[in-house]
């Protein structure tokens, strides 16, 4: 794959900088696009960590409640995506669009093994 190649489960005109992306990564960033909350999960441990605005969700059944917050009442989407990656570890720059309006958000994902073990969401 080239570097300006979209990775499994992101659109196609999504510009990708980095090859080394975690498979689990680019599918909890397609779930979520696709407001697919049960294929979300599975993107994490089961007991993962989401970190925004000071607040933890620990656990599935508080990540879920993130998730549906998030990409369900907020109707949140993300596009633009732009990828970093460093070990076992990824930060995702993407324009996120929702009932609030548009803004950038930075989401750092720690991954280990095949799952994310924390995703910190950064303003």
């Amino acid at each position: 794959m080239s570097a300006d190649a979209a990775p499994t489960g992101i659109e196609d005109h999504t510009r990708v900088h980095s090859t080394r992306v975690s498979r689990a990564v680019t599918d909890l960033l397609y779930s979520a696009n696709h407001r697919d909350i049960d294929g979300l999960l599975d993107c994490f441990q089961s007991s993962g960590l989401v970190i925004q605005s000071g607040r933890h969700y620990v656990g599935l059944d508080a990540i879920r409640d993130w998730a549906v917050k998030t990409f369900i009442v907020d109707n949140a989407s993300l596009s633009q995506l732009w990828f970093a990656t460093n070990g076992n570890s990824a930060a995702v720059r993407a324009r996120m669009t929702s009932r609030h309006g548009t803004t950038t958000r930075t989401f750092v994902f720690d991954v280990e093994g095949t799952l994310i073990r924390t995703l910190r969401v950064i303003f």
